[in-house]
């Protein structure tokens, strides 16, 4: 389901269904204006933050790319796109065999062993882009990742923008009860956060 559906869902769970809808313009196209351009940002906002929470800590998504080592034997992850927050390991240019590395920064892991213009693979997590456009869709399945979840969030968020407290609680309930029904890909022993930033 793509973000529009899912900002549907939440407009129908939230009692807005009926004034969730686009205004047509001269040019013929169909847009959210006022009210309803609001809550689309809000809901919006709520999808990819429940979006980030099943990426950090539910599914980590994954990808391998190469690196060849420079004289310092170092991978520099700075500009890395997607953008790494995670490593899953580094491979022998084979991709099986594992090689041994340590950070040298938040940023930067040196390759244990390794020669000076040796390939080598890289797996690190990263964070998906951020949902913007009613067509984009999660990197997640919809058989990995129920569109409810999104949609609990979302409803909750604009639930607390009116003060309707009791309401928000009960779809944060929701939201959690379906974040933990979501089962983890992820092999807690072997996945590597970034360091964190030291304080100055």
């Amino acid at each position: 389901m793509n973000l529009g559906g899912m900002c549907m869902m939440a407009a129908r769970w939230s009692d807005r269904y009926d004034e969730y809808v686009k205004t047509i313009r001269e040019d013929g196209e169909a847009v959210f204006t006022g009210e309803a351009q609001h809550w689309f940002k809000l809901f919006r906002d709520a999808i990819n933050e429940a979006y980030f929470e099943i990426a950090r800590t539910r599914m980590s998504p994954d990808m391998r790319v190469e690196c060849v080592l420079g004289n310092d034997r170092v991978i520099s992850m700075e500009k890395m796109e997607p953008e790494a927050c995670g490593v899953c390991g580094v491979y022998r240019a084979d991709g099986v065999t594992e090689a041994e590395f340590v950070f040298r920064s938040r940023n930067e892991i040196e390759v244990v062993g390794a020669k000076a213009g040796e390939t080598v693979i890289l797996q690190y997590h990263y964070l998906p882009k951020r949902l913007e456009d009613e067509l984009d869709e999660p990197v997640f399945s919809e058989a990995a990742v129920d569109p409810a979840v999104y949609a609990a969030l979302a409803t909750a968020r604009i639930w607390q923008s009116e003060r309707k407290l009791g309401a928000a609680q009960y779809w944060l309930g929701e939201y959690y009860q379906k974040l933990r029904s979501i089962r983890p890909d992820m092999k807690p022993a072997r996945k590597r956060r970034l360091p964190g930033r030291r304080f100055r």
